[in-house]
């Protein structure tokens, strides 16, 4: 259960990383290079997942843009 849980919360922080950039650069980011990492540790805090969770290239990551 811990395993499905923390999946889902590097998805949570992978959604919230990209409504983020897209309210303020006003586009999707299409790497994780594009998105600040400090932002990104912010929100990963919150989120209580490592920033490195989330996979930015794969499936979900491109679906969220």
């Amino acid at each position: 259960m811990g395993a499905d849980r923390n999946e889902t919360t590097a998805t949570r922080l992978g959604f919230a990383a990209q409504l983020k950039t897209y309210r303020l650069a006003g586009r999707f980011a299409e790497h994780a290079g594009e998105v600040a990492a400090e932002p990104v540790a912010f929100l990963a805090a919150q989120l209580a997942v490592l920033p490195s969770d989330h996979d930015w290239a794969g499936r979900i990551g491109r679906r969220h843009r």
